[in-house]
């Protein structure tokens, strides 16, 4: 069935529903398998809880978002289109699955755009929980892509590691009664900032966004060194994960906030970084704070230097490194410093500048995740 972000609705899940009416599933001895992507298990996870008030489900994730986050914990979900517009997981239930079989010899089926969208869960987990996830993340993670984490010992340990924090953060609060989590990280911002943005951004992208204002604010507040931000952005940028994007703006991030408020209680709770590795809760963020960060974190990523393996080649023949305005996102933004023409080469995506652009957004999808 189709799989996309906008398939994760109710009329999904009752297709779900038809096929166990048709199979004649026993109540208690016939788990339901899923098998695939955070969005299919959440909508077969909702689908077993709704029938027959609940039935057993089993969750096979196939990629690596869906290994290291979907995959773990009690909660199901689809989209749902209200007045507001469309909503991130607004109707779902609490239903753990009865098992959930995790094998990474899947993930050399996975394009690279979807590898990067699971690394994106994986680095919410290593800023507010684990410098040594980080550091994996930072010396090996490139190489893992690569690898489609099948390369040894570092692969096993970050998806142990990653799996491991999650547990410990879930399991005490399968149920979520208290609101103070850290696993929220990376979810204030971007469930507004990935249902506007919808097909362009996959969850993961969304969530590393939404890491990336947070990380901009901890540093603005003094609750980061300018050495930690620099390490954490430059950690994301070589690995490809997006840093900046259009609607990365004060009232898209303030939006995404007030529904977080509704979310949480009528609290913030907004999870900021201490460090790299830990983190705690704000409630005081201000509209002026959040328009003082989405302009420090446009001006602050245009400074950034690009990793030694990003080549910008301005009218295709000159290699020009470093640019010193250039975006990196899902949708390929870059601009020469001369505003000539730049064909821009970032891990098998190329993006072509025109003469005199000032900014290029690129963002058809090649079918596989990628962009062409």
């Amino acid at each position: 069935m189709p799989v996309a972000e906008e398939d994760k609705t109710m009329e999904a899940v009752f297709k779900i529903t038809e096929a166990l009416c048709d199979f004649g599933l026993l109540r208690r001895y016939e788990p339901v398998i899923g098998v695939g992507g955070g969005v299919l298990l959440d909508m077969v996870g909702l689908a077993a809880s709704l029938y027959r008030r609940g039935v057993p489900y089993i969750r096979v994730p196939t990629t690596l978002l869906a290994l290291v986050d979907a995959s773990v914990g009690a909660k199901t979900g689809v989209n749902y289109v209200s007045k507001k517009g469309e909503l991130k997981n607004r109707i779902g239930s609490y239903h753990p699955p009865l098992a959930a079989f995790l094998d990474k010899t899947f993930l050399p089926t996975v394009d690279d755009r979807n590898m990067r969208n699971g690394i994106c869960e994986i680095m919410k987990m290593a800023l507010v929980r684990s410098p040594e996830l980080f550091e994996l993340l930072e010396k090996h993670g490139p190489a893992m892509i690569k690898a489609k984490f099948q390369n040894g010992w570092s692969a096993d340990r970050v998806i142990e590691l990653s799996i491991q924090l999650m547990l410990e953060e879930l399991s005490p609060n399968l149920w979520e009664i208290e609101l103070d989590r850290l696993v929220d990280f990376g979810h204030s911002f971007s469930k507004v900032i990935e249902m506007r943005a919808l097909p362009e951004l996959l969850h993961g992208e969304a969530v590393n966004l939404d890491g990336a204002v947070s990380t901009i604010l901890a540093y603005e507040r003094g609750l980061i060194t300018a050495e930690e931000r620099d390490r954490i952005f430059n950690c994301m940028i070589r690995l490809g994960l997006p840093v900046d994007h259009p609607l990365c703006v004060p009232e898209v991030l303030w939006a995404g906030l007030k529904d977080t408020l509704e979310h949480r209680d009528g609290k913030q709770r907004l999870p900021l970084p201490t460090g790299i590795g830990r983190a705690d809760f704000v409630n005081d963020v201000t509209y002026e704070e959040i328009c003082h960060a989405a302009d420090s974190l446009h001006i602050y990523v245009r400074s950034l230097d690009l990793p030694s393996d990003v080549e910008v080649y301005l009218n295709g023949s000159i290699p020009l490194h470093n640019p010193d305005r250039c975006l990196l996102s899902p949708t390929g933004t870059c601009v020469g410093r001369d505003r000539s023409v730049a064909e821009v080469s970032f891990q098998g995506r190329t993006v072509v500048v025109p003469e005199g652009s000032d900014l290029l957004q690129v963002g058809s999808s090649d079918g596989n995740g990628g962009m062409r």
